[in-house]
């Protein structure tokens, strides 16, 4: 794992401390899979370890989390994302009820440096589900910094703890939908994540990553179940 990898998530835990966090989680994760389209013609193989932090504060919510993949390899590569949201009920008092939990102001920052920017801004909405421990829908304006025009992206975000046997279990994930921009098509990223939790700060099992139009490219499609390993802090 890279240097400047664990410098970028020592630096962000500690400016999380300027804030009164109401509650946090931190997590690291190793991923492995196969199947990873570079190019149209090229599949590849390689491990990704991926730094995850929310917290809730004051006036609202966070998440970060960043990735290296291909660590083990003379190409690896970083990506970051930032998700900041402000709460109309923390901040104005708004009260909701029945299955409408939250509306939020939402932002997002994704940076591959020396790549890419993309800012994104918008609403939020949290929702009441029965067993979630949250299911939450973001739809944004999307402006890909490197492209001449701006798009919309739709997020859904969830996770769903269970229990079979006794044995404890987690089922979650993301699914971005975002349209087309400039000369990037239209393209659709789903993460769904099922964790075997033997004991409150490991989870063990498989996350599946289908990518329609990878990186807006038309017709790059991927496909790739990945093995997960994840510590929480």
């Amino acid at each position: 794992m890279s240097f400047k990898f664990i410098t970028i998530c020592a630096l962000y835990v500690a400016s999380t401390n300027l804030f009164a966090a109401t509650w946090s989680m931190t997590s690291i994760s190793y991923l492995y899979g196969q199947g990873y389209k570079i190019s149209d013609d090229q599949d590849e193989k390689y491990s990704i370890y991926t730094f995850e932090h929310a917290s809730g504060w004051k006036y609202g919510d966070n998440f970060f989390f960043t990735d290296v993949s291909g660590a083990e390899t003379d190409s690896a590569k970083l990506y970051m994302e930032w998700a900041p949201r402000i709460s109309s009920k923390k901040t104005v008092g708004a009260k909701y009820s029945g299955v409408l939990k939250d509306v939020l102001l939402a932002g997002q920052l994704n940076v591959a440096p020396n790549i890419a920017s993309t800012q994104l801004i918008g609403i939020g909405i949290d929702f009441n589900l029965p067993g979630f421990n949250f299911f939450q829908f973001n739809l944004y304006h999307r402006d890909n910094r490197n492209l001449s025009s701006t798009t919309y992206q739709a997020t859904l975000v969830w996770e769903l703890p269970f229990s079979i046997a006794s044995q404890n279990f987690t089922f979650g994930g993301f699914a971005d939908f975002a349209g087309e921009e400039d000369t990037a098509a239209a393209n659709t990223l789903v993460q769904p994540q099922l964790l075997w939790k033997p004991i409150s700060e490991l989870g063990v099992g498989i996350e599946y990553q289908y990518w329609q139009n990878k990186f807006g490219i038309e017709g790059r499609d991927e496909s790739t179940p990945q093995v997960i390993v994840k510590w929480m802090l």
